[in-house]
């Protein structure tokens, strides 16, 4: 029987949470807690903190809803500093090891508040460049079917409800 995966590791690992506080991700008072550093890596608005401009409110709340939900499925989420960069990358675990982090199996997100022709196609040309296949996040199915056609329906598509 195993157990869980965590963000850290599977819990059955010994010194996992140790390692944490070591590295200056936790503290452990009466149990263990996250830092400042820590929660970079978990709490969406933590991750969204970060130099970059992020947009409009409607972005911001649609981005920290999109991480949330990521999370929720087990993956790493990371919010790129660079401006060239996508607004999410997400990395799932790694099935075989349970707890590894598949730098091979990582996904950009885009998160679209409009279909704007222009945004759409700049930033698909920038992630194909990169090598990312694309999940595309918006919150109103008529603007997700307007970039599934700029698309080409080539990538994936993720209804974001707000």
């Amino acid at each position: 029987m195993t157990s869980p995966t965590t963000l850290y590791g599977n819990r059955a690992s010994i010194g996992i949470f140790e390692n944490a506080v070591k590295l200056g991700y936790a503290t452990n008072r009466e149990g263990y807690e996250l830092t400042k550093q820590g929660m970079k890596w978990i709490d969406a608005v933590t991750l969204m903190e970060k130099g970059r401009n992020l947009g409009s409110e409607l972005h911001r709340q649609l981005m920290k809803k999109t991480i949330e939900y990521l999370q929720d499925q087990g993956m790493l989420v990371t919010v790129p500093e660079e401006a060239d960069a996508p607004d999410i990358i997400a990395y799932s675990v790694d099935k075989k090891k349970k707890y590894l982090w598949d730098d091979k199996n990582r996904w950009a997100y885009e998160i679209q508040t409009t279909a704007r022709k222009e945004n759409v196609l700049a930033n698909m040309e920038r992630d194909r460049e990169l090598g990312l296949p694309i999940t595309w996040v918006n919150y109103d199915k008529a603007i997700l079917e307007e970039i599934k056609k700029l698309t080409e329906n080539r990538d994936e598509y993720l209804l974001m409800k707000m």
